[in-house]
């Protein structure tokens, strides 16, 4: 007869065994260090299971000595460099040297899947090997969404060209682009912007321009969709704006306000000459020689500024947005 407690360990083994479900741990920041000490001869190295096709990024700066050399190998490299070998093929390979204390950024996609190791080497025949370096910096898994920290929305009701400005963190890697939404479609994706660089992430800051003339006058739902180079997502709230535009914030319209400015006064000249046309005529012949060069110099005048009135239409069809700001 079995023991009770071989019998109790027994069913506890067996009981793991039949409700045991294996998980991946996933962290953000596999290893996030302040001041990392690397003497001549020595390496420091950090490894994480990755899957095929996540990313992993790599964020430091040289806070003391002349430079560092950096790669990445899956297990099979490591195996390589434990039996004294090269490895067949070392990822994102580099010697960095200190540069006014600039931050680099390592950002990596997985080819595939494997323990994988990222390598601060002073090793003997590496660049730099004969002096210390101190560092500082974050190594971690991207695969956190980035996060909209502001967005500012121009109150309604909106025409013409709206100029929404944004602010958006990831801890992770990089923000691959931004876009404007109405009613749950992509409406706007041009937007100037600067980057902001630091260990624990990047900052994007910037303004995205949408032309609302491209839409029927309605009432949008609105909001602000992030993505970073993974594919993780994240999204402002939504905001209710009405779009009117009017008969000036259309190209038509400006063109027909521009062919009617230009036409009245040749309409206007051609049915007053049609009403007063006798009248005109027996004034015309009675004091003809000082008329003369009078009339040839308002002609010389129509002309001129019809001119300039046909240069300013080709200027508001063709200048864009700054022509647009005349008629607001």
């Amino acid at each position: 007869m079995i023991p009770s407690r071989t019998g109790i360990l027994l069913a506890l083994v067996m009981f793991s065994l039949v409700f045991y479900v294996p998980f991946e741990v996933k962290a953000d920041v596999i290893e996030d260090f302040e001041t990392l000490r690397i003497e001549p001869g020595e390496f420091h190295n950090v490894s994480l299971y990755l899957a095929q096709d996540e990313f992993l990024y790599c964020r430091f700066r040289i806070i003391d000595g002349n430079g560092i050399y950096f790669f990445i190998v899956d297990q099979e490299g490591q195996d390589a460099i434990i039996n004294g070998s090269t490895p067949a093929t070392k990822y994102k390979e580099k010697t960095y040297r200190a540069e006014d204390d600039q931050l680099n950024l390592v950002y990596f996609h997985v080819p595939h899947d494997s323990t994988w190791y990222v390598w601060f080497s002073k090793l003997s025949g590496v660049p730099y090997a004969d002096s210390a370096v101190s560092i500082e910096g974050r190594i971690g898994r991207d695969f956190e969404n980035p996060v909209i920290i502001d967005v500012n929305f121009p109150d309604g009701p909106w025409s013409g060209y709206i100029y929404v400005s944004f602010r958006i963190r990831d801890d992770g890697g990089l923000i691959s682009k931004v876009e404007l939404h109405a009613n749950g479609t992509c409406v706007a994706v041009e937007y100037d912007y600067s980057e902001t660089h630091d260990i624990s992430g990047v900052e994007v800051e910037g303004v995205i321009r949408w032309d609302t003339r491209r839409r029927e006058n309605s009432i949008y739902a609105v909001k602000l969709v992030a993505y970073d180079v993974p594919g993780c997502v994240c999204e402002s709230a939504e905001v209710l704006r009405i779009v009117n535009n009017g008969i000036l914030d259309f190209e038509t319209g400006r063109l027909g306000v521009a062919v009617g400015i230009m036409l009245l006064p040749v309409i206007s000249t051609v049915v007053i000459y049609r009403h007063y046309k006798h009248r005109v005529m027996d004034r015309f012949n009675k004091h003809r020689t000082w008329l003369e060069p009078l009339i040839a110099l308002g002609i010389a005048l129509y002309l001129w500024i019809f001119l300039r009135l046909v240069w300013f239409l080709f200027w508001l069809l063709f200048a864009g947005p700054p022509a647009i700001a005349l008629f607001e």
